[in-house]
């Protein structure tokens, strides 16, 4: 009663596209994750850069000051200096150095003794290693 088809159906022909599209949705969802992943990580990364510089740059600037109050204070000592800075969290893991040159400058009728000053201070967290300068110059009548 009923003829049989020799014509194959469609669904026979499609077996096993389904799984090479679920293929290739988790590998580009992968590459995707990945992806995202990498920029987490280098947005941390810069984070902990950006932190570190400024604690650096607040500790150089905290040793050009004390160097200027060293410089015009009663000892009016113009010296290069490494500082250990006291182990709280504005300046953990910082170190700075100051270097000061003085030398004379004549204007007119007036004397003056000038000042150059250069913090340099570093901070170090793990493998990142930050530095700042600052470099500043005074002068004093004699």
């Amino acid at each position: 009663m009923f003829l049989k088809s020799s014509v194959k159906s469609k669904h026979s022909y499609q077996r096993g596209s389904m799984l090479v599209m679920a293929l290739f949705v988790i590998i580009v969802m992968s590459l995707l994750g990945l992806a995202v992943i990498q920029i987490l990580s280098t947005s941390n990364r810069s984070m902990v850069v950006e932190v570190y510089g400024s604690r650096a740059l607040n500790t150089a600037n905290s040793g050009a000051q004390f160097q200027l109050e060293k410089v015009f204070g009663p000892t009016k000592n113009c010296s290069n200096t490494v500082y250990s800075l006291p182990d709280i969290s504005a300046f953990h893991g910082c170190e700075v150095e100051v270097t000061c040159e003085t030398f004379e400058v004549h204007q007119g009728d007036y004397n003056f003794k000038h000042f150059r000053i250069n913090s340099t201070a570093t901070c170090t967290v793990g493998e990142v290693i930050t530095e700042r300068e600052i470099s500043l110059e005074a002068r004093e009548r004699i």
